[in-house]
């Protein structure tokens, strides 16, 4: 079994849903430090123009440098529901709108607290609307503490998988010898963005999954991505 681990994001774009689908178990690392600026609180979208959009939640991070990502809360009196409208005003027109907007809407609530309580969720829900099967972990509630290689052998472990799936930026702190001395293999994911119908001129990659997803309504992204998938395998 090939496990593959990854830091909640808002709304992350196609090539981690790509690393995720050629696993058998994913786990949610949010039992990590918080980076800020990263992915984890923000996402890209593209603008009815065709430009670039960052969306980014703010957060509580005064006096908390050390933070996991669990427990980092949002920023008091941030509107996360001014997301939503900038998601229905850039892709109110798109051909998948209608069967979209209502599944995502309902997890931009008033009351979210946690900034895990939206990104995990909305990550979720790209599961099942990517058509994603896995079985799926929390590493806090898994009592994973380790960091860099000592982290992935230890999901391996705790999930009882043979196999690491990581990205190609794991490059910069993987040891792969790690692996090889409790007998598990590691493989590095390949991902080529694949082009679909896009507002603009000039094809942005990087945008949020949900980009692909409104432009291409739910039945034909899902035929869009595994194709991709099947496409571009691991080493």
């Amino acid at each position: 079994m090939i496990a593959v681990g990854h830091q909640p994001q808002y709304l992350p774009y196609m090539g981690l849903f790509n690393k995720i689908a050629k696993g058998d178990i994913f786990v949610f690392v949010d039992n990590v430090q918080f980076l800020k600026k990263s992915w984890q609180s923000r996402t890209l979208v593209k603008g009815i123009n065709g430009q670039e959009i960052l969306m980014s939640i703010p957060v509580q991070v005064k006096g908390k440098f050390c933070q996991q990502i669990k427990d980092v809360l949002i920023a008091e009196g941030f509107l996360i529901k001014k997301h939503l409208k900038t998601i229905e005003f850039n892709y109110r027109k798109t051909t998948g709108f209608d069967e979209v907007y209502p599944i995502i809407a309902k997890y931009y609530k008033s009351n979210i607290k946690y900034l895990v309580d939206i990104t995990i969720p909305l990550m979720r829900e790209m599961f099942s609307l990517l058509n994603i099967e896995k079985t799926i972990f929390i590493g806090s509630e898994l009592g994973i503490e380790k960091t860099k290689t000592e982290l992935l052998v230890d999901i391996c472990l705790k999930t009882g998988a043979d196999s690491y799936l990581s990205g190609q930026g794991a490059r910069n702190y993987i040891t792969p010898d790690l692996f090889g001395k409790i007998k598990l293999s590691h493989y590095r994911n390949i991902f080529k963005h694949p082009h679909y119908s896009q507002t603009g001129k000039d094809f942005s990659t990087g945008m949020a999954t949900l980009d692909l997803l409104f432009n291409e309504g739910i039945q034909n992204s899902r035929k869009i991505f595994w194709d991709n998938v099947s496409q571009n395998s691991y080493e």
